[in-house]
């Protein structure tokens, strides 16, 4: 369907969900204000996303919301009152739903999920076996022959963050070497990769490459399993700093390969433009691993459970730990002969 583009002045983006989710939605913006030059695009998105969304160009606005608090009358009232002509929903919960279908604008663009499509008055298909997320997101658009002109993950940065990540690597201890980003950071027990199976991957690495090893973390706990994993190795193994979450675009361009669990840093990685590897496990990568072709996956083929989707694992993560490091670094070179990267070996 088509929809009038000449009535169009105000749009809303509705994009809920965690840092790796709105990641993988900004193509969206590009190529939204590509086809509205004039238009206001405003941006409804989780407060614990915001600065994915903040700096970008491409919007003109955004509101936040926190997750886990019940629905407020104001934010309803808000969002009609600024007579949106077209509302995009890109989450497609019964939330979301709902304030597409309160803000009474002209054209409400949805997913035919259950119920949630009559929120809708233009429903595009919502279910796919194996589309990528960011696909996802696209396929909203093209559903009204929006035209798809990029595809690439970027979030805007500022020179304060470049000359931070500047400044540390050229007052730090790191040698010449080339340097492997290693992502323990991660918001589902059941995706995390343990320290000591970090160890024993890296060990190998490290018998094999002349690498220094950058381990980016996020919470107390995850500072703690990363000197735990630099304990474990040589004296080639480094501790970022604490970084926010536009620090880490910057610092994840000065590694040459990033290795990582399933996290929104993993996704954030992508937009450096250098390969990344993604040790997988509950959440299936066909569809929500990192995005484009220089990077690579690597998950337990053999397990009857894997993709599970759990927060937490009943039988100990063994789609993690049971996971042979002979696979993963198999992985790991293959990562650097697709993309033609040379390590200079023991």
């Amino acid at each position: 369907m088509t929809i009038d583009k000449n009535i169009i002045k105000k749009i809303l983006l509705i994009k809920f969900g965690g840092i790796g989710d709105v990641v993988l939605f900004t193509p969206v913006l590009s190529n939204l204000r590509n086809y509205f030059p004039e238009a206001k695009i405003s941006v409804l998105i989780e407060k614990k996303a915001e600065e994915i969304i903040k700096d970008n160009p491409f919007k003109d606005s955004y509101i936040t919301f926190v997750a886990g608090q019940k629905d407020k009358p104001s934010l309803y009232r808000k969002i009609r009152k600024e007579r949106f002509n077209a509302v995009f929903d890109f989450y497609g919960n019964p939330r979301t739903a709902l304030i597409s279908f309160f803000s009474k604008a002209r054209y409400r663009i949805g997913f035919d999920f259950r119920i949630r499509k009559y929120a809708y008055n233009i429903v595009a298909s919502g279910y796919s076996s194996e589309i990528h997320n960011l696909d996802f997101n696209l396929r909203l658009l093209q559903s009204v022959n929006i035209p798809v002109l990029t595809k690439d993950i970027v979030v805007f940065t500022n020179n304060s963050y470049r000359d931070f990540a500047k400044k540390w690597f050229r007052n730090s201890e790191i040698s010449s070497r080339k340097i492997i980003g290693i992502v323990i950071a991660c918001g589902w027990d059941s995706k995390v990769y343990p320290p000591k199976h970090y160890i024993e991957l890296l060990n190998l690495i490290d018998k094999k490459y002349l690498v220094n090893f950058l381990l980016f973390w996020g919470n107390k706990n995850e500072k703690s399993q990363a000197e735990e994993i630099r304990r474990g190795l040589g004296n080639n193994c480094y501790l970022a700093p604490d970084l926010k979450l536009k620090d880490l675009t910057e610092f994840f361009k000065y590694c040459t390969v990033i290795i990582g669990n399933d996290s929104g840093p993993l996704h954030l990685s992508v937009t450096s433009g250098n390969p990344v590897l993604e040790i997988s496990g509950p959440i299936n990568p066909h569809l929500q691993g990192p995005y484009g072709e220089q990077n690579e996956y690597i998950y337990l083929k053999e397990l009857d459970c894997l993709f599970c989707n759990l927060l937490k694992c009943p039988i100990g993560n063994k789609c993690m730990t049971d996971l042979p490091k002979i696979r993963i670094i198999e992985a790991f070179e293959k990562l650097l002969s697709k993309n033609k990267i040379i390590i200079e070996k023991i």
